[in-house]
């Protein structure tokens, strides 16, 4: 799926989990979703990240900024809202996930 700067989106992502006392044998990633407006996808310290502005993580109040995820930690991206205008359309498109041309990703878990 192709997205631009200004797109409402949902991040599906997987986070870390700590629990000092549990069984690690049950040990599990905790999944989590963010909305925000999708920003970029960029290089940070050698790995590749997924960036978006004014997120609010879906349990959370209050939270604002910018948060910017690993995409191996990102399971799926879902448009919420295109952005609109001419200003939007001139925007660079950053395809999720990144390693398939967009005509292949079709309906695909990634793409939505």
């Amino acid at each position: 799926m192709e997205f631009r700067r200004g797109d409402l989106v949902e991040v599906q992502w997987l986070d870390i989990l700590e629990d000092s006392v549990g069984d690690p044998d049950r040990a599990e990633l905790a999944p989590r979703v963010s909305v925000g407006y999708f920003w970029m996808v960029r290089e940070s310290h050698g790995i590749s990240a997924l960036v978006t502005t004014t997120t609010i993580d879906v349990g959370a109040t209050g939270q604002n900024g910018y948060c910017i995820y690993p995409l191996d930690a990102v399971a799926k991206i879902k448009m919420i809202r295109k952005g609109r205008g001419k200003a939007h359309k001139a925007q660079e498109v950053f395809v999720f996930p990144p390693n398939k041309p967009a005509a292949e990703q079709g309906d695909q878990q990634h793409g939505g």
